[in-house]
């Protein structure tokens, strides 16, 4: 009884882990099944959003006037994944949008966006571009329209060539064609221009603007430069074209400082110019003669010139260079001395000379 009750016992301990043995093997199998689901869900919802972007948010187009056109672009793009279809509403019809739908996997769609101010009152206004996708959104722009206008002149200024080491100053005038007061800023991104004044106020008397180049610290070469003009009446630029450019170098004078009055000397000058423009010189022989300015020779070319010293003295020649654009070298400078003769000694030799002659003619004959 007792031996039988024992192997109960065991029988009874071996269905129980047997069970207990299925019962965690069912359980690991549905866990497993559960993650690997879980995970192609996920999976699915990463791999099939797709997101709407676009930018700016929105345009400020400022003042403007009544009657015109002005126009602005965004982007709208998918900034998540699979295809994102999109499409735009306005509600003004002053305001103008293409396209109106689209399509996007990832690239940037550009959107031109126009307002039109024709037969609007003075005020200010907002007008939205609806866009829908993924939910809806707006993109907002603004204006103001005002009664007063801008008006300047000259639109642009042609100053030509400007050489490096000098200033230059233009001007314009700006003024109110409109009504009320024009408030009016000037700027410019260069700092080698300044503007004065640089802000006002205009009913309908013109101001004058004055505008100051100084090259000395830019670059040789052409120059397109803007002032851009904001007003609330209306946003504009001057546009001022220029070219700067360099001087020939000083020159270079090759020739005697000790000369005799009345003898022909030859004097060498040159100079280099760092665009290869053509050059000229300029001679002041500092004996009250200034010559004109030669014919144009190209750069590095000898330019020969002779001189003849009609008096004695210490002479300062001065010589200048300029290019075709006349932009003029610094002086050259070199000093001649003619020295003066000395009469005594002059007629002490022909004395000599002539008793020299005397003998020999002498004792010629009396061989």
């Amino acid at each position: 009884m007792k031996k039988f009750y024992s192997k109960n016992k065991l029988l009874i301990f071996l269905i129980n882990s047997a069970i207990i043995l299925l019962i965690i093997s069912n359980t690991s199998a549905i866990n497993q099944n559960t993650n690997i689901h879980s995970v192609n869900i996920s999976k699915n919802n990463v791999t099939n959003i797709p997101k709407l972007a676009w930018y700016p948010k929105s345009h400020d187009f400022g003042f403007v006037q009544e009657g015109n056109i002005y126009k602005t672009v965004f982007e709208i793009w998918n900034n998540g994944t699979d295809i994102m279809e999109w499409s735009l509403q306005i509600r003004d019809n002053w305001v103008k949008v293409n396209p109106y739908s689209g399509f996007s996997s990832g690239e940037h769609d550009i959107i031109n966006v126009s307002i039109d101010t024709t037969e609007l009152n003075s005020g200010e206004y907002e007008g939205n571009v609806y866009i829908h996708s993924e939910g809806d959104y707006i993109y907002y722009t603004y204006f103001s329209i005002t009664e007063a206008k801008l008006a300047f002149y000259p639109k642009y200024h042609d100053v030509g060539y400007i050489p490096k080491d000098e200033n230059h100053t233009i001007n314009f005038e700006i003024w109110n064609e409109g009504e009320g007061d024009l408030n009016w800023i000037l700027h410019s991104n260069s700092d080698f221009i300044s503007i004065i004044p640089s802000n006002g106020t205009s009913n309908n008397e013109h101001d004058i603007v004055n505008i100051a180049l100084d090259p000395k610290n830019i670059l040789s070469g052409k120059y397109n430069e803007k002032i851009n003009i904001t007003s609330d009446g209306g946003n504009d630029y001057l546009m001022i074209n220029f070219t700067i450019n360099n001087p020939p170098t000083i020159p270079n004078i090759d020739g005697k400082t000790k000369s005799k009055s009345g003898k022909e000397y030859l004097y060498k000058i040159s100079s280099f110019d760092t665009e290869e423009d053509n050059i000229s010189y300029f001679i002041d022989w500092g004996d009250d003669f200034k010559s004109n300015w030669s014919s144009f020779i190209p750069s590095g070319q000898i330019f020969n010139v002779t001189k003849i010293w009609n008096e004695t003295g210490i002479y300062s020649i001065k010589v200048k260079a300029k290019d075709t654009y006349n932009s003029e070298s610094n002086w050259a400078v070199l000093k001649v001395e003619v020295p003066t003769t000395n009469f005594l000694n002059n007629i002490f030799t022909k004395s000599i000379l002539n008793i020299i002659k005397f003998f020999k003619n002498n004792l010629i004959s009396k061989l």
